[in-house]
């Protein structure tokens, strides 16, 4: 242990970094308590903050009228519920469920992109 912490170590980046005694110390209870699944992060639990009706209420007023943007949608939510979710937390489902495309079929028109066609062009 006292040699491993006198090493120096790099990250995969390259960047060297010193790993202190303690965290040694720390790892290796962790391995002998639990092998080396113990030393995994633990995986992340986040609980949506959005109610799942709200969501519902957005997917039937999208379903109700196809042709409704999302911003459409987080208006008529802010204006029935007094408040609303952010125009990205009602576009994720809606994109999901496969709700968004246009009602002509048609690619939205794009704007700003363009391609050089050779180096330096601009």
């Amino acid at each position: 242990m006292r040699q491993a912490d006198r090493q120096p170590r790099c990250t995969p980046t390259g960047k060297p970094v010193k790993i202190t005694r303690g965290t040694l110390d720390r790892w290796f209870k962790l391995w002998r308590e639990g092998g080396f699944d113990a030393l995994l992060p633990p995986t992340r639990q986040v609980t949506p903050r959005t109610p799942e009706e709200v969501l519902d209420l957005a997917v039937a007023l999208k379903r109700e009228n196809p042709s409704r943007s999302t911003a459409q949608v987080v208006r008529i939510l802010q204006q029935h519920l007094g408040w609303g979710p952010s125009y990205r937390t009602v576009h994720r489902p809606l994109q999901r469920l496969e709700l968004l495309p246009r009602p002509d079929g048609q690619a939205p028109e794009v704007f700003g992109r363009f391609e050089a066609t050779r180096p330096n062009e601009l």
